[in-house]
């Protein structure tokens, strides 16, 4: 039985691998989410990774004829999708503002299939048309010209290749719920309802929605696909 990134990833773990980051860096790539004292902020967060993971593994179940497989981690953080998803990659491509966290996670796991890059590498070290699937988890709520970034990402997945989108829902419940747990700050340039409406706009065709959890709805989970 696979093992869950919850498992994977205990609290500790978290710590260690995140602990080059500065507090800014720190709460955005959301470590005092996945070390909360509150078992329920944990679970949420792992959950949330979990369904992003199935998904991805689906698509690329359909491509396993693919003998150079790649998918691009975009905003990967502390890197829990590489023990997630290198093993069933030829290349798994990680891109991120701060590095330090998802090379350590590469050396814990021993894998060995991991491009690291930084945001302004991606066009000259990715192939146009090279990527079966991008993940995008929590990020594209923090980055300006998002319109060009999407142009991007369109450009290094192929024909067919999947984007996995995710971000909360910042509904009153999502507030309160961050007011709760003690969370302060708003890294957000827009909410994940105008993410999904660029990346509708950028051509993308949805094909899937999951929200968490059922009720009340926090996180909206998205796969669209780059038309054939």
């Amino acid at each position: 039985m696979e093992q869950t990134l919850a498992a994977t990833f205990p609290a500790p773990l978290v710590r260690k691998l995140a602990a080059s980051l500065s507090t800014e860096a720190n709460d955005e790539s959301a470590v005092p989410s996945y070390t909360h004292w509150n078992p329920a902020i944990r679970w949420l967060m792992f959950h949330r990774l979990e369904v992003i993971r199935a998904m991805a593994l689906s698509a690329l179940a359909r491509e396993s004829a693919r003998a150079e497989s790649a998918a691009l981690d975009f905003g990967c953080g502390v890197g829990m999708m590489i023990p997630a998803l290198a093993p069933s990659l030829k290349t798994l491509y990680v891109c991120d503002e701060q590095l330090a966290p998802a090379r350590a996670t590469a050396e814990c796991f021993r894998a060995s299939n991991v491009v690291f890059l930084g945001p302004d590498e991606l066009v000259s070290r990715v192939g146009d048309s090279s990527l079966d699937v991008v993940i995008a988890a929590d990020v594209l709520e923090h980055v300006d010209g998002l319109p060009t970034v999407l142009e991007r990402l369109w450009r290094k997945l192929r024909a067919g290749g999947v984007l996995i989108v995710s971000g909360p829902t910042e509904n009153r419940a999502y507030r309160l719920g961050r007011w709760i747990a003690g969370f302060s700050g708003d890294y957000h340039v827009r909410s994940v309802f105008d993410v999904e409406d660029e990346v509708r706009n950028a051509g993308f065709a949805r094909e899937s929605l999951r929200q968490l959890p059922m009720f009340p709805r926090l996180f909206r989970i998205t796969l669209w696909r780059r038309p054939e």
